[in-house]
């Protein structure tokens, strides 16, 4: 469920930061998320958007950037309808079985009316947002929309936000396409190429994480799929529970434990979660494979819990790609190292006919 986060990055000045902060419902993440828009507040000028003119050629003609007293940048429309937009491509970040998992989905944008007075009537110029959840296909799997060029919402004076949140959507998400569109409403009355239309500002795409744990009697479960993991000892001042970097994790001493979840780098950490008793189990089975730290700088300890014969480790991108197989004899713990940039890595164990399969994050 989507939570209230206060993320003032967004927000330069302190009249928008007012009402960004009673308007933008938000997730319930720690505030290392990242937001998936490229320059979504027009600080990198007129770039990472896909720019049409009035004649519906590509082109960034009539766009401009509008500096505000308070040194906020923002898009700056003309005196006709121009649209920018940009497409996402989640595999770029999230596996296919996270996104499966129908994660919600927060977008908004901000916009606002410009006139060169305090004549309150010019501000009125013309707005609208499109977002479209995408398969790998770029078949339509669901869509948002507020205003359109026929019943365009009115852009005043004060910044104004458009939002929505995507959720049950169903499966097969690869891609995210946001559009939006301003015009002046006065018509051209003189000056440069984006001389008096809407103010666009602060577009945001954002997914969630599903927080929450559960318990079947004897082990925790994290209801996220293809996440790093670590578990942590509530009791302990949420201290790192060594080698618990498992999607389950099964405590031997009764307390309180919560997990720390990181997909793609937006960490959130669960409630606690508190076991009264504890099981001895007799498990004739592989032990659980436990690897860490993760995150690493590419230094890891892959601990088998039992020495094995045969062990095959291979390493593989996000997307699944191999690149690199190895294979180890008579071995209980693998120092086992990972040369690659940073980004998401998935470690599989073969034991026998038992497969484990780890998310790792590589860090700087």
């Amino acid at each position: 469920m989507i939570k209230s986060l206060i993320k003032t990055k967004l927000i330069k000045s302190m009249a928008k930061c007012l009402l960004f902060l009673s308007i933008y419902p938000v997730f319930y993440l720690q505030a290392q998320c990242d937001n998936l828009v490229v320059n979504p507040n027009a600080d990198e000028g007129l770039t990472g958007w896909n720019f049409i003119n009035d004649s519906g050629q590509v082109s960034s003609e009539g766009w401009a950037i509008e500096i505000e007293a308070s040194d906020n940048k923002a898009f700056k429309c003309s005196h006709n309808w121009i649209t920018k937009n940009q497409e996402i491509d989640l595999s770029a970040h999230y596996t296919v079985n996270y996104l499966n998992t129908e994660p919600e989905i927060y977008v908004q944008e901000m916009y606002k009316g410009y006139a060169t007075t305090d004549d309150e009537i010019h501000y009125n110029d013309l707005y609208y947002l499109h977002v479209e959840l995408r398969d790998a296909s770029r078949n339509i799997i669901a869509s948002f929309s507020e205003g359109s060029e026929e019943n365009p919402l009115i852009a005043t004076q004060n910044w104004q936000t458009s939002n929505h949140i995507f959720s049950s959507y169903g499966s097969g998400l690869k891609y995210i396409y946001i559009e939006s569109a301003g015009k002046d409403n006065e018509g051209w009355i003189g000056g440069e190429g984006g001389g008096y239309g809407t103010l666009i500002d602060s577009a945001v795409v954002k997914l969630s994480i599903d927080n929450t744990i559960s318990f079947d009697g004897e082990t925790l479960f994290s209801n996220t799929e293809d996440a790093v993991y670590q578990w942590l000892n509530c009791n302990n001042n949420f201290e790192v529970i060594l080698g618990a970097t498992s999607q389950s994790f099964t405590p031997t001493s009764i307390g309180d434990y919560a997990l720390e979840i990181n997909v793609n780098g937006c960490i959130d950490t669960t409630e606690c979660q508190t076991i009264n008793s504890v099981s001895i189990i007799e498990n004739n089975k592989t032990r659980a494979v436990e690897i860490y730290p993760n995150p690493s700088s590419g230094e890891l300890t892959i601990d088998l819990n039992d020495y094995y014969d045969n062990v095959e480790v291979a390493l593989k991108s996000i997307s699944g790609q191999l690149i690199s197989k190895q294979f180890y004899k008579n071995t209980r713990n693998i120092s086992f190292e990972i040369n690659q940039q940073s980004g998401l890595y998935i470690i599989e164990t073969k034991i026998g006919s038992n497969l484990n399969s780890s998310l790792i994050q590589i860090v700087e």
